[in-house]
């Protein structure tokens, strides 16, 4: 038991120091941390997955709550509104792309059916809001594409968990009527909508109307689990919901009268906040790192044709969707932006959970994936940042953005 309190403080220091190191050199953080987690689980076994069981799957969507709200404090409406088309375009020609590749490789290099690898390609074709929100950031763009791309892994999540469920349900149900059940995603994905912009009205009026509120600490961070735990157990969507609420609250000083609200929420308890999603992300990839599996060379083979197909039909939609005016820089960043994580390590493993034959060849498959596209992106950050001008990819694109034609 010693050796786990010593781990624990060790990890916090390393998480500090890989987040200067990041500041520094735009190396990512996060695919330290897997590392470390790949050393600590599969290379040693000093931590075996199912030790950590209902406490890591607690963690990831615990991390996944707080990195959203987090996301969503950050937000302007102003940015957002400018935003939403371009981040609506990304995420739909990106879905549907990505899914069309990998589902074609997973059919053919392994033997699983269509109905499978279309199921594997839908589970490893979103863009981790975990990876994405805590890293643009940090990153050299400007803040549209940074919202476009945080907005793009928010909205992939939800394709991802939805579709996924739906597939699911197909293969045990094959009278699901898919039409129907799409159509009743667009109410519910409202309600949470809804549900979490009322709670950020509400617990930010709470906030400014009662001072002593707002000096309980973590009382924003209780509200917001009780809000997920609400949403979720009726049966809709609470990342959804979390992400509405820390808009909401990020933008209240818009309102008549919210400069006093504003004041109320721009206390310690946001630094408390930001410290929490910090120490989370840094203990969700480490126990993803352990999670991650490599089972044989040839599944590793498949990964790693998958993450080139990924990132081939992301150079494509790229292309398509961030406008020629737009820096070279913001390109890259979107091309590079592919990185899979905790949604797609839930829906790939919810088969082998539901005792489908294939399931853990599922799971393998993904679990795969998703440090490889991490690295991935790692590699076109750091490369990005640095030397943006030598990729002659992207030569279409001005080194420095072209101002639209309205503000000339």
């Amino acid at each position: 038991m010693p050796q786990v309190f010593i781990v624990l403080g060790v990890l916090f220091f390393t998480g500090h120091f890989l987040k200067w190191f990041f500041n520094q050199t735009k190396i990512p953080d996060l695919l330290i941390l897997v590392i470390i987690g790949q050393i600590l689980g599969p290379l040693t076994g000093w931590v075996k997955p199912e030790q950590v069981g209902l406490a890591g799957r607690l963690l990831s969507e615990m991390a996944l709550v707080v990195i959203l709200f987090e996301g969503g404090l950050g937000l302007e409406f102003e940015i957002l509104k400018r935003s939403s088309w371009g981040a609506t375009k990304l995420t739909v020609l990106g879905f549907v792309l990505s899914v069309a590749v990998c589902t074609g490789v997973v059919h053919l290099m392994t033997p699983l059916t269509w109905l499978l690898a279309l199921y594997v390609g839908i589970a490893t074709s979103s863009t981790s809001s975990a990876v994405v929100i805590p890293m643009v950031k940090f990153l050299s763009v400007g803040e549209k594409t940074k919202t476009v791309l945080m907005l793009e892994s928010s909205f992939n999540d939800i394709l991802v968990i939805v579709l996924g469920l739906m597939l699911l349900e197909g293969l045990y149900n094959p009278n699901l009527d898919i039409g129907m059940a799409l159509l009743g995603v667009i109410p519910t994905t409202l309600t949470a909508v809804a549900l979490g912009a009322a709670a950020g009205v509400a617990l930010t009026m709470g906030k400014a109307r009662f001072p002593g509120l707002a000096t309980i600490k973590f009382s924003t961070e209780a509200a917001v689990c009780i809000l997920y735990g609400v949403v979720g157990y009726a049966g809709l969507n609470g990342p959804v919901a979390v992400l509405a609420m820390g808009l909401i609250m990020g933008n209240f000083a818009l309102l008549p009268g919210g400069e006093k609200v504003r004041a109320a929420m721009r206390s310690r308890e946001l630094d408390l906040l930001s410290e929490m999603a910090f120490l989370l992300k840094v203990f969700f990839f480490i126990y993803l790192g352990t999670m991650i599996q490599w089972q044989s060379i040839w599944i590793t083979l498949v990964g790693a044709i998958m993450t080139l197909g990924i990132f081939l039909s992301r150079y494509f939609v790229t292309l398509g969707v961030v406008p020629h005016r737009e820096g070279r820089l913001d390109a890259i960043t979107v091309f590079a932006m592919g990185p899979r994580g905790l949604a797609c390590a839930v829906v790939a493993s919810l088969p082998l959970q539901r005792g489908i034959p294939e399931g853990a060849l599922i799971q393998s498959i993904a679990f795969a994936a998703i440090p490889l596209t991490i690295l991935a992106t790692a590699v076109l950050v750091v490369w990005g940042e640095r030397h943006p001008e030598s990729l002659p990819l992207f030569r279409r694109y001005p080194t420095t953005p072209v101002p639209p034609p309205e503000s000339v």
